[in-house]
């Protein structure tokens, strides 16, 4: 699966308006919204929220965001501290946040 791309809301837009209002789009273009302005938390929650129902068949998805959201914090912070991490990738223990991130390609700090 690919990284969150930057051109979602270009391609929200090719939606007709009709379309734009209906069931899941208005709650996938809030995520959008939550990603793009580094609301991590909202976002994971308007994940949970929508459920398997809309993300079931997205392989890899989860993961997709998460090495997205890794690369967004190591441009914009050198210290992150382990609870905020474990709140922007959704991740409920150190060591998983420490596995994740050591294999998501980060350079810009370590755990």
């Amino acid at each position: 699966m690919r990284a969150p791309s930057t051109d979602f809301s270009v391609y929200l837009h090719m939606l007709s308006e009709t379309l734009q209002k209906d069931d899941p789009i208005p709650a996938l273009a809030e995520l959008g919204k939550s990603l793009a302005c580094c609301g991590f938390a909202d976002f994971w929650a308007g994940v949970d929220k929508l459920g398997s129902a809309v993300f079931g068949q997205a392989k890899g998805f989860d993961d997709a965001v998460r090495v997205a959201i890794v690369g967004m914090l190591a441009v914009s912070h050198s210290v992150v501290p382990m609870d905020a991490l474990k709140a922007s990738l959704d991740l409920k223990d150190d060591a998983a946040v420490k596995t994740f991130v050591s294999g998501a390609g980060n350079k810009a700090w370590t755990l």
